[in-house]
């Protein structure tokens, strides 16, 4: 792991019967501050593509791959003696953004969903660029990258042709994991401003930081459900790693994984039709797979069998 994984070193804290009620307080402080999407006019939530991941294919080289969301027809995209992974899918499921070493750094690149026609979109020479999320419409993309303040990152908003970046954050803290709003008005991302990773949404210009959780412990990797009505994150309030889903209008955020101590379920995203998840996890083993679950918490299915790490993934509306 590293530092992009926002605490995923972090040592557990907390027992299992703290539940909701520590992260209810903190959600609901600023809940009435965020201006949520309406689903009535964010995207329309698509058709169940398939999930576009990173894992080793074969060991020691980090590739980026894509899989059915019953496990099946797995294809790996690219093929570089080193790290390609981080994979995020254009709206229209025709592309996918994703991290690269090829070029002696860590840079952004898109490339076609087949993977063909690998396209380098930053030109940084050392800092790291990854984590990236489409703008609805696919004409922009927000990353994190640490390009300005040493190993400190920084969301960026850049083209999807590779000109125009726009930076929406400055400061000293690590602002990272970021995720664009269904209606492309909103940005949530990760932040470590307060003292501990929370989660923070901002408009598309930069302005008007909020800050939606504020507990003691990581809370991170915000998801926007397709239709903008919930964030799916994970979070340690229940000991080890867990994800939750949560609504302004809803009076509790939802534990959608079981939360037993000794795994870990995290870097969760939505399915397309808004009624599963996926998460990266050592649920079953302690090698990290692909699963996913129902939203209510029910019906987990293994993707992946792997020795060593599959996960970071995202969940697209290609075929």
């Amino acid at each position: 792991m590293d530092a992009a994984d926002t605490g995923l070193r972090t040592s557990r804290t907390g027992r299992r019967h703290r539940r909701s009620r520590t992260v209810l307080s903190g959600l609901l402080g600023a809940a009435s501050l965020v201006v949520w999407a309406d689903p009535a006019s964010a995207v329309v939530p698509g058709v169940e593509g398939r999930i576009a991941c990173e894992g080793l294919r074969p060991s020691p080289n980090s590739e980026v791959f894509t899989i059915k969301p019953d496990g099946n027809d797995e294809k790996v995209l690219t093929d570089f003696a080193g790290r390609d992974g981080d994979p995020s899918w254009s709206p229209d499921g025709t592309k996918i953004a994703f991290e690269s070493f090829r070029s002696g750094s860590s840079e952004l690149w898109t490339m076609n969903a087949d993977g063909t026609n690998k396209n380098r979109l930053t030109f940084n020479g050392g800092p790291e660029d990854r984590s990236s999320s489409w703008s609805p419409d696919g004409s922009q993309i927000v990353y994190h990258t640490t390009e300005f303040v040493g190993f400190s990152f920084e969301v960026m908003i850049i083209n999807a042709d590779g000109n125009g970046k726009t930076r929406l954050t400055e400061n000293t803290a690590q602002d990272s994991l970021p995720s664009w709003s269904p209606d492309g008005t909103k940005i949530a991302f990760n932040s470590t401003r307060d003292g501990n990773p929370e989660i923070y949404v901002i408009n598309t210009d930069g302005s008007d930081p909020t800050r939606l959780t504020s507990n003691q412990v990581e809370d991170a990797h915000p998801q926007w459900s397709p239709d903008g009505s919930h964030i799916t994150f994970h979070t340690r309030q229940f000991g080890s790693l867990d994800i939750v889903s949560w609504s302004p209008t809803a009076p509790n955020p939802r534990l959608v994984t079981a939360g037993t101590e000794g795994t870990s379920e995290y870097f969760p995203v939505w399915s397309p039709d808004a009624t599963r998840i996926s998460y990266t996890g050592n649920t079953i083993n302690p090698n990290f797979d692909v699963y996913t679950i129902n939203v209510d918490g029910t019906g987990v299915t293994r993707l992946t069998s792997t020795a060593g790490f599959d996960g970071r993934c995202d969940w697209g509306s290609s075929p």
